[in-house]
């Protein structure tokens, strides 16, 4: 992109009228910031002329922008009468909301104003909040509850009445609450967490349980840690649904370090480090190594999980989660 850009300002004689919007799609926050701040580094690691670093800044437009669409893959070859290596598996639902407030942007991307699925905001904070914790969020807390319940797709974990009631309770009164205290209001929760199951029901996508595991411990951490945090700014008793999620989580990645890996996980030779010892849940849960804030730090969590490891190790997923439910039906 330095490269090019470079050619660009070089062919026309560094005229601002030439710049152009620049809109990455990088699952990162502020991904436009992020590539804009490379650029310009590089820029001057290769001592590339002031002019020009100044032209990145003052000619060019970059948006910051969020992509929200389950795409699970390649369509199945025994789908289609023909051959096609480009198709892919797509769900219905799309959005891509583009960070900006300025005219010539929104000039430029003209193509928004027939597509109402696409979004030129001045910020594109409360889209990322409801895509990273009403959709990503309970994804991948009940991850490891669909691969210790041998639940093959997505689709199939509402086949379940416990799995649905566990993901039910989870997204709308755990993390809808959360979400809900960040600022955002009910109405616009509510009917993205409905939409959010509609999804994920869909029974055309065969979307792999085991490819969300990719990168499981990151992606706790990116999307399910700051749940955790804002819970305990109003609650001094710990979330019993994603609680389960992490337990899990836990015996999953725990497996994973001892067998044949069956997705890849940057954090499984830590964790395998901590199973040889009769307290590896609290061992897992309080390394600064895994956890941008480690989570023995909050109250009652740690407790909570190793409680719940045990029980699933004992009675197996389903019976475990069917167990708080008796038991906290007030809370289910």
């Amino acid at each position: 992109m330095t490269a090019y850009l470079y050619h660009r300002f070089s062919y026309f004689n560094g005229d601002n009228s030439k710049g152009l919007v620049i809109i990455p799609t990088e699952l990162v926050s502020d991904n436009a910031k992020v590539l804009k701040r490379n650029i310009v580094w590089m820029a001057e690691q290769q001592k590339l002329s002031k002019d020009f670093i100044d032209w990145i800044d003052k000619a060019n437009y970059f948006c910051n922008s969020l992509v929200d669409r389950i795409v699970p893959g390649k369509v199945s070859e025994e789908v289609l009468s023909y051959t096609d290596q480009l198709a892919i598996m797509a769900e219905p639902y799309k959005l891509w909301a583009i960070e900006s407030d300025n005219q010539d942007v929104k000039n430029i991307l003209s193509f928004a104003l027939i597509d109402s699925t696409v979004k030129i905001v001045p910020s594109i904070a409360q889209y990322r909040e409801l895509k990273l914790r009403l959709l990503n969020a309970p994804h991948i807390l009940c991850c490891g509850i669909a691969l210790l319940s041998n639940t093959e797709f997505v689709k199939d974990f509402f086949n379940n009445e416990i799995l649905d009631r566990y993901i039910q309770y989870l997204l709308f009164k755990e993390i809808s609450p959360i979400v809900e205290q960040s600022g955002i209001s009910h109405e616009l929760i509510q009917p993205f967490g409905e939409a959010v199951i509609d999804r994920f029901k869909n029974p055309f996508l065969l979307h792999k349980w085991q490819s969300i595991a990719f990168q499981y411990t990151a992606k706790l951490n990116m999307r399910v840690c700051p749940l955790i945090e804002q819970w305990y700014s109003k609650q001094s008793e710990p979330p019993i649904g994603i609680a389960i999620g992490l337990a899990a989580y836990i015996l999953v990645i725990c497996n994973q370090a001892t067998t044949e890996p069956s997705f890849q996980d940057d954090a499984s030779l830590i964790i395998s480090r901590h199973q040889e010892y009769s307290d590896f849940t609290t061992r897992i849960l309080s390394d600064p190594k895994i956890w941008d804030k480690p989570l023995h730090n909050y109250p009652g969590l740690t407790s909570i999980v190793h409680t719940i490891v045990t029980h699933i190790e004992r009675q197996g997923i389903l019976a475990t989660i069917n167990y708080f439910y008796r038991l906290t039906k007030s809370v289910f």
